[in-house]
């Protein structure tokens, strides 16, 4: 959370004060975050401010216009709003796939006296991109897609080695009651887990976006490539690419999925699973 106030009583005798995250993101909207916590505004002048307008926007646009209206501010006094949550706008955040810098903009207005505009830094983040440890850390459970099709996958793998070391591939948490069973469900997790060959990425100073488990299979992803290309033999890399997401029951590929499967299907070639004849690829 940020707080900032920002006046200028040569320009204005108007101030803005704001306490707010300085960042908005799809799973800020999706967990109602709030934007602003705090909003108020003081008249510096020896004159009363009357219909005082307060208008709040961004840039780019990813909140809803908001408009406060006050009748008065006494000369000196300061008037704190209690009714200014905004709305933040799923679609643009949705399909918010790099950082962007913006401005919370705040613009106070009222007879007679000189308009104020104040502008606020706020970071426009991906859609799944994670602020850090600075500002609400906790934020980063949002991105935690437990239904993703790559973690069932996993779990199948789990429930396989369970049943083939304890003659029972349940998957049942703690409901059984027994501590030690839940310690070998985690184990057969973790060991399903690494059949993956997951790497650790080292991310740069500021680099938090958040990666899905099917972005982190490329080595299942060039698995599945190479079992459909022994089906039809030779295919080319689009067409090679739609099928081998079917396997995953994928039916649109989207610029995100399909760059995995593009790195699957390098992954396969480098692995030897095909060759390269002009335009397609043939199964060895």
């Amino acid at each position: 959370m940020v707080e900032l106030s920002q006046q200028s009583q040569m320009e204005s005798p108007l101030s803005v004060r704001v306490e707010y995250t300085p960042f908005i993101n799809f799973a800020t909207q999706q967990n109602a975050v709030p934007l602003l916590r705090a909003l108020a505004v003081t008249n510096f002048s020896d004159k009363q401010a009357t219909h005082l307008v307060v208008r709040v926007w961004s840039d780019p646009p990813v909140v809803a216009e908001k408009t406060l209206r006050v009748d008065a501010i006494a000369p000196g006094a300061n008037y704190a709003f209690s009714d200014f949550a905004l709305t933040l706008l799923r679609d643009p955040l949705r399909k918010q796939s790099e950082c962007e810098e913006g401005h919370l903009w705040i613009e106070v207005a009222a007879d007679g006296v000189m308009p104020a505009r104040k502008t606020f830094p706020l970071s426009v983040l991906a859609y799944n991109e994670w602020y850090g440890v600075s500002s609400l850390p906790e934020i980063i459970a949002a991105h935690v897609l437990p239904n993703d099709p790559a973690v069932e996958r996993i779990l199948a793998d789990a429930s396989k080695l369970l049943l083939e070391k304890t003659k029972d591939g349940s998957l049942s948490g703690y409901q059984s009651g027994d501590p030690r069973r839940a310690y070998i469900q985690a184990a057969g997790i973790y060991f399903a887990s690494a059949r993956q060959k997951i790497s650790y990425i080292n991310p740069g100073e500021r680099d938090p976006k958040t990666r899905t488990a099917e972005e982190i299979c490329p080595e299942e992803i060039a698995n599945a490539a190479a079992q459909v290309l022994t089906l039809h033999i030779s295919m080319g890399h689009d067409d090679l690419a739609r099928e081998a997401a079917n396997v995953f029951g994928i039916t649109r590929l989207g610029n995100k999925v399909r760059s995995s499967f593009v790195e699957g299907i390098e992954l396969m070639k480098k692995n030897g699973g095909c060759r390269v004849e002009e335009e397609n690829l043939v199964a060895p």
